[in-house]
């Protein structure tokens, strides 16, 4: 019983996100905003 309770528990404990990934999605999604500012803005400047 106790190899159940085991793998279960790593069964659920592989989709549980990783603790930087908040993080990681907030700097990429902000740098992704900035870049498609700052094309959008050269664009219109010229």
């Amino acid at each position: 019983m106790r190899t159940m309770m085991d793998f279960r528990h790593r069964r659920n404990s592989y989709f549980h996100p990783h603790p930087w990934q908040a993080a990681f999605a907030l700097i990429a999604s902000l740098a992704l905003a900035v870049l498609i500012v700052l094309v959008l803005g050269l664009s219109t400047a010229r």
